[in-house]
């Protein structure tokens, strides 16, 4: 069997779909049958991408619209996006840049994001959850026993809902449950407890 790709004109957008039969480009080491493609699509700035694969990585360079990946294993890794949805068992999310909203669920992957220009949910089992720098939105961000760090851009105006099970808390600055005075934009940062 061949790999089979597919282009539909979708009237708003165009949908690539690629598939590859299991039994292509397989290889043994160490005993365990390994399955490799490189696959590489150029889009127009702005355009939205969504993956799902078991295994596979996923690299999206320039400016794109949402950004849309499942895997069980792979990466994530996005330069600039207006937002997405990713889950993953145990690969790795990082964003460079996200101004719009943003989905992160992974079991023992860590999430890493830059720059943030509106909201997240974030959640994970053991993963850490790393966010640079938080300009304004909302976050509601999780994890059972991984760490969560949060940096927030100064200027922004800061409000803080933070609830452990079992971890430490703390902070290098003031926190409230008001956004604290002042003009700038507003980070609110909700950090439910799980156990």
């Amino acid at each position: 069997d061949a790999v089979e790709v597919r282009h539909e004109d979708r009237g708003d957008h165009h949908e690539i779909t690629i598939n590859v039969p299991r039994h292509r480009n397989r290889s043994r080491l160490f005993g365990m049958l390994i399955e490799e493609l490189d696959i590489t699509v150029q889009l127009p700035a702005g355009s939205s991408v969504s993956m799902t694969g078991a295994t596979a990585d996923l690299t999206v360079r320039g400016d794109m619209g949402r950004v849309e990946a499942k895997s069980a294993s792979g990466d994530v890794h996005v330069e600039r996006c207006t937002g997405g949805k990713v889950a993953s068992v145990s690969g790795d999310v990082n964003v460079r840049l996200v101004e719009g909203e943003c989905t992160t669920q992974t079991v023992s992957g860590d999430v890493r994001i830059g720059v943030l220009r509106g909201d997240l949910k974030a959640r994970t089992v053991s993963g850490d959850l790393v966010l640079e720098c938080a300009v304004e939105g909302e976050m509601s961000v999780g994890t059972v026993s991984g760490d969560v760090r949060i940096g927030i851009q100064r200027g922004s105006r800061l409000a803080v809902d933070a609830n452990s099970a079992s971890g430490d808390l703390s902070s290098e600055v003031n926190l409230s449950d008001d956004a604290s005075p002042g003009e700038g934009p507003v980070v609110d940062v909700r950090v439910p407890p799980v156990s």
